[in-house]
Parts: C-alpha cells; structure tokens; sequence
C-alpha cells in the first residue's frame, strides 16, 4: 500500500498534523506500506520530526498564498514523477479543502482526510474527527458523497505505547507531580510563567516539563525551584513521560487525547483562537479544564484557575475516569483496518 500524506507543521502551525499523521505513517510502514511525506515547506520544526524516519519527504516549495488547487497539482506532479501508485492520499491540513481533494482525485479516488473543525467543505472517502462528542450532523453539508465518517474520540491517533500505558498515571495526591507541555511550536512561550505559578501555588509540587524553549529562562527557573523541576526539550517516549505524573497543564491538540488515555486530568490553556470553541465544549462534557485564553489571562487570573483546578479533588477524578473511558489508544488500529479495506474501523 502507497500512501501520501499532505501535511505541515512550523512554529505558527505546531507540530500536532505531522505528528499523528507519522503515527498512522508509521503502522502503515509496519504492515509494509511505503509512505510519503508531502509538505509546503521544510522548516525546523518538520526537519526534527522528519529526519532519520524511513518515509520520503518532498518539499513542495509554494508560495504561502497559493490556492489549495495549486497546492494539489503539486502534490500530484510529485506522485506522479515517481511513478507510484498512490492507494491513498492522507490529507491533514486546516488550509486545504475541497478544492485541493477534487484535483488530488486525478490520480487516486482513495482519500482520507482528518478533520477538527468541521469548517469547510470536503471530497472525500473517509474523514475522521477525534474531537469528544462530534456527530454526524456536524458535517451536514460539509461532506459530498457517501464518506465514511470515523467520529469520536476513539479514532485519536496515538502510538501504540500510550494503548500498553491506558491508565497508568498514578493517583493524586500520592503522586504530587505535573506533566506541563505546550506542543512543539512557539506555544511553548506560555510554558515557563505557567510552571513558575504552578510550582508557587503548590509548595510541594513537582513538575516534568517537555519543550522547547528559551535555555535561559528555564535555567533561571531550575534555579529557583532546585530538584523539583525537570526538563526536557523532548522525550521519545511520551507516554512512560505522562506515566510518571497525576495532572498535567498544557495546550490542547493530540496532547489532549494523549493525557485522558494515560489518565492525567488536565488544566488547559488555548493558544491559538480556533481553540477556544473546543476547549469550552470539552470543559462542559468533563474532559479538562480550561483555563482561557494565553495571551488574556493575567497572572493573578491564573494563579488563581491553576489552584482552583488543583484543590478541586472531585473535578480532577471524573476527569480521570471520563478520560479513560474516552480514549483507549487504539485509533490508529481501527483507521489502519478502514485502508486496508477490511471494514470501517469501527471495531
């Protein structure tokens, strides 16, 4: 099986779409498929999840402001100059539509797209949404043509690991320990002044912080808070990661289906505006908290929704439990089932 992936990550965008779209890559791999990586540009975030993997990357070097039709004549002069079958194109892109998948059909009528807006227009086979709570009816006239659409969060896609680690984060409070992660973008900015208020709003809390950012001001901050705070730029085994921890803060994406299936109820801060409408709808179902916007909340403000979040025991329980029951890990095992044409990956 040949799949291509058309996806990005950057600083601006984050690394989310690349890095689930890896994880199917990956399985896809597993069972002997050949996957290739099609991106606008090579930057340094895509260089760092890219480099040294086994699929083919090609940089389409567009210009920014080209239409998602002329990004899809890209896509598939590529496909076709290496003369590859293409069995599936894997679209993940917020910029990419319609448009894009009904030029893409020139060459392969088997596309797959994830989604988790529910904003725009799609031609497509198969969809999948992650997001908790997302039905049918929010693709009404979205979708064209009998899609399957794969809906929930049981269809998040997470490396095996976090399947074998279900559950496995240790209670509060006899684990006084917080995961903090802010993806792999410019959101790890916020990161710094989130775990300084956290770790002076609870004394005897430690915390495990993954991410890029700035040595300096990290350094200055192992300083003050000493054997209590450890970083990390990045881990290859994030959920053994998580698995150490009781709560976690951070932005939200794959990382927040990556911490309901470890159990980590989760204090969570938008940091970009097209979070916000889902933070809150999962702040109502149960699944986190949400704290607000980063780039609002003064630290007074947060200071005082982190102790909120932390002193609030019954809260941070059914979250754990809501989470768990939500997701199980093993989504990239009922999508990879869907292309290999054995049914539609609803077991």
């Amino acid at each position: 099986m040949n799949v291509f992936f058309r996806t990005d990550a950057s600083d601006h965008i984050g690394a989310g779409h690349l890095t689930r779209c890896l994880v199917l890559a990956d399985a896809i791999a597993g069972q002997g498929g050949t996957c290739h990586f099609l991106v606008r540009h090579q930057n340094a975030v895509s260089r760092r999840l890219l480099d040294g993997r086994s699929h083919t990357v090609f940089s389409l070097d567009l210009p920014e402001d080209c239409d998602p039709a002329e990004d899809a004549r890209g896509c598939v002069g590529y496909a076709r100059s290496v003369a590859t079958p293409v069995d599936w194109w894997v679209v993940d892109h917020y910029g990419l539509d319609a448009q894009w998948e009904r030029v893409a059909r020139s060459l392969s009528s088997s596309i797959l797209v994830v989604d988790d807006l529910a904003d725009r227009a799609h031609d497509c086979d198969v969809l999948v949404d992650p997001g908790l709570g997302r039905q049918t009816s929010d693709y009404a006239g979205w979708v064209s043509g009998p899609a399957d659409l794969l809906l929930g969060s049981r269809y998040a896609m997470l490396k095996p690991a976090f399947a074998l680690n279900h559950g496995r984060a240790p209670l509060w409070p006899e684990v006084r320990r917080a995961h903090v992660f802010f993806g792999g973008g410019s959101a790890a900015e916020w990161m710094p002044e989130c775990i300084d208020i956290m770790m002076d709003v609870e004394p005897d809390l430690d915390v495990s912080a993954v991410g890029i950012c700035s040595e300096q001001v990290m350094d200055r901050l192992m300083e003050r808070h000493g054997s209590r705070l450890d970083w990390v730029r990045q881990v290859d085994d994030m959920a053994r990661h998580y698995a150490t921890c009781s709560v976690a803060l951070g932005s939200p994406g794959t990382a927040t289906w990556e911490r309901a299936c470890i159990g980590l109820p989760s204090a969570l801060l938008a940091t970009a505006p097209n979070q916000i409408p889902i933070l809150e709808g999962l702040d109502r179902l149960g699944l986190c908290r949400f704290l607000g916007p980063a780039w609002e909340l003064k630290v007074p403000e947060l200071r005082s929704r982190i102790r909120d979040f932390l002193q609030d025991d019954a809260a941070r329980a059914a979250m754990r439990n809501f989470g768990l029951s939500a997701v199980d890990g093993r989504g990239v095992e009922r999508l990879l089932r869907r292309l290999q044409g054995s049914g539609r990956g609803d077991a």
